[in-house]
């Protein structure tokens, strides 16, 4: 770990319970039995950046009264940015795109609203998150 104008994670790897992340979130998924195996993930933050490379795995469980697959995240950092892939069964559910300016584009395919959020939908729901007074990276 560096301290600095930046932090920098490195080797992160381990098992975090979903409940736990949500907490920090200051989100309440309900009850939510997920934990995620994480292997030598690395997490940059500089500035309002943040820049995530790593892989996450769940087991098939139930979260938020739901059944939730097995889950494969990955995520990986470029060029000061991070791209997040969310996949249940090689099927991608969401993504997202944590930009340079500490934005974040969050995509959910028709799959993910279904799981995630119960909804049928006919093409991708798209959440630009933006820090106030500044430009989107997309």
């Amino acid at each position: 770990m560096k301290l600095g104008r930046s932090l920098s994670l490195t080797d992160i790897t381990g098992v975090v319970a979903i409940a736990d992340l949500s907490h920090m979130a200051d989100a309440d998924p309900g009850t939510c039995g997920l934990s995620a195996r994480i292997d030598n993930a690395q997490l940059i933050l500089v500035d309002d950046r943040i820049m995530l490379d790593g892989v996450a795995t769940t087991r098939a469980g139930r979260c938020a009264e739901r059944d939730v697959p097995a889950l494969d995240v990955v995520s990986a950092a470029t060029d000061g940015s991070s791209k997040i892939s969310v996949r249940a069964a090689g099927t991608v559910l969401s993504t997202v795109a944590l930009g340079k300016r500490g934005n974040a584009v969050i995509t959910v395919t028709p799959a993910g609203s279904r799981l995630f959020l119960g909804r049928d939908t006919a093409s991708e729901t798209i959440l630009e998150i933006g820090l106030r007074g500044t430009q989107s990276d997309s």
